[in-house]
């Protein structure tokens, strides 16, 4: 039904985060893909759209995989597909699985290391997607983003009580 739709995006709309009022206005989506393909070289064009909506959850890809190569690809997919990607699970399973790579403490676990296996720039470049998926037009769960923030974001992690 068009109008519970129309509730949740008004409910969504209405929230007020200290993160999202930080948001610099030049926060663009040709500034992240930019900034994205600079820090993962590797990732951003493969693998391919057809092969990211075919497989949503990037978590649940069949080992061994390259996490510097398939998850740059999937915050590029979400990026890109932002305001016409509605009615896929890709950013919410993109979301939910760098909460997951950032909750795992074990640096030798090859299935979830892609945030030990990142340098200071490409963590840095994944909070700033994180950041922007509190958007309030993209309808994300913004509580998973926040969770997410905490392990990526060091100004979040300080703040953390807070968040």
């Amino acid at each position: 039904c068009w109008c519970a739709y129309a509730s949740r995006r008004n409910a969504v709309a209405r929230r007020s985060s200290p993160t999202l009022d930080r948001m610099e206005p030049w926060f663009s989506s040709e500034y992240l893909l930019r900034e994205l393909a600079s820090a993962f070289p590797a990732g951003v064009h493969t693998p391919t759209d057809e092969f990211i909506e075919a497989n949503p959850d990037v978590l649940w890809l069949k080992p061994p995989i390259d996490l510097a190569v398939y998850v740059p690809a999937y915050i590029s997919w979400c990026v890109r597909h932002a305001d016409h990607g509605r009615g896929t699970l890709v950013p919410d399973h993109t979301v939910r699985a760098l909460a997951e790579f950032g909750r795992s403490k074990d640096p030798t676990n090859a299935h979830l290391n892609f945030k030990h296996a990142c340098n200071e720039r490409q963590r840095a470049v994944v909070a700033k997607f994180l950041r922007r998926c509190l958007d309030p037009d993209l309808i994300l769960n913004e509580e998973q983003i926040r969770r997410a923030l905490k392990y990526w974001d060091p100004e979040t992690r300080e703040g953390a009580s807070a968040v």
